[in-house]
């Protein structure tokens, strides 16, 4: 069903950029600012349902695991991502840089056998590496606010755990950064602006900062009720937009018709070899 397929792809848009987030480490690196390149692993698990008019449609159970690397002179991403669902298992290679106002952007199914390109706009890919680094340098600073909660190790380096929650606004500004509303608002067909924030709720999350240096080093963060309040917000306009033209009885309510039940959304980023990933070149085979 379109509808459906819309509603997990930008779903999935929030989840991938929200997370854009013994080790070769650059000891000048002290902030987001000196960062010219990093390396990020990536883990995004994702459990709903969907229901037509109360009879439930589908059931998708996720789970995204990958490394992303980038560089941002010149701006480059190479994403390495496998994707497993209840029935099949699929691993992605993607090649990114920018071109004119968007991005060519070369994909692989077949472990770089063959290679698919296609240019997007800036609204599909809203957070390049400079707004990405943004957004790590914000989760920096709402670990200030949280409680230390102990220490461990991620990639040879000791970090600082720090545990809490983002209010809506904060849930909202952070959002704002990485560019996930963005593309979610884009593949809605509506406006940010339209969104309030105190709809968004509240979402808990993990920080893991170097304990030398202060350096955002990992993060998790639980979306399952971010998420669901965000569907419930915006299902309405979705279905407005998709059925725009049709003929509907007088009164019917649009944001009752398809049902979106959150279970489980959740993501895990940690982040390493600053200024040591080499350089990204376009695929031989594209």
């Amino acid at each position: 069903m379109k509808m459906t397929k819309k509603i997990l792809t930008a779903l999935l848009a929030v989840l991938m950029l929200s997370t854009l987030a013994c080790t070769a480490w650059a000891d000048d690196v002290a902030s987001f600012d000196d960062v010219k390149s990093l390396r990020m692993d990536i883990d995004l698990i994702i459990n709903m349902d969907m229901s037509l008019f109360g009879e439930s449609l589908t059931d998708i159970k996720m789970d995204m695991d990958g490394t992303l690397d980038m560089t941002r002179d010149p701006e480059r991403f190479y994403l390495d991502m496998t994707t497993t669902g209840d029935e099949e298992s699929q691993h992605l290679l993607s090649y990114y840089e920018p071109q004119g106002t968007g991005y060519v952007v070369y994909t692989s199914v077949d472990e770089g056998k063959t290679w698919e390109k296609q240019t997007v706009t800036d609204e599909a890919i809203p957070n390049g590496i400079v707004s990405s680094l943004d957004s790590f340098a914000k989760i920096a600073e709402f670990a200030k606010g949280f409680e230390k909660t102990g220490t461990e190790e991620i990639h040879g380096r000791k970090a600082d755990v720090y545990s809490g929650v983002l209010s809506n606004e904060q849930l909202k500004e952070y959002l704002e950064i990485s560019g996930s509303l963005d593309a979610l608002f884009t593949s809605f067909g509506t406006n940010t602006n339209d969104l309030d924030a105190s709809t968004l709720g509240e979402m808990p999350v993990t920080i893991m900062l170097d304990s030398e240096n202060g350096m955002l080093l990992g993060y998790s963060m639980d979306m399952k009720d971010f998420l669901q309040n965000l569907m419930q917000s915006m299902m309405g306009s979705l279905i407005s937009n998709t059925m725009q033209g049709a003929e509907l009885p007088e009164g019917f309510d649009l944001g009752s018709m398809m049902t979106v039940t959150i279970n489980e959304a959740k993501s895990n980023t940690t982040l390493y070899d600053f200024n040591a990933v080499g350089e990204i070149t376009m695929p031989n085979a594209a």
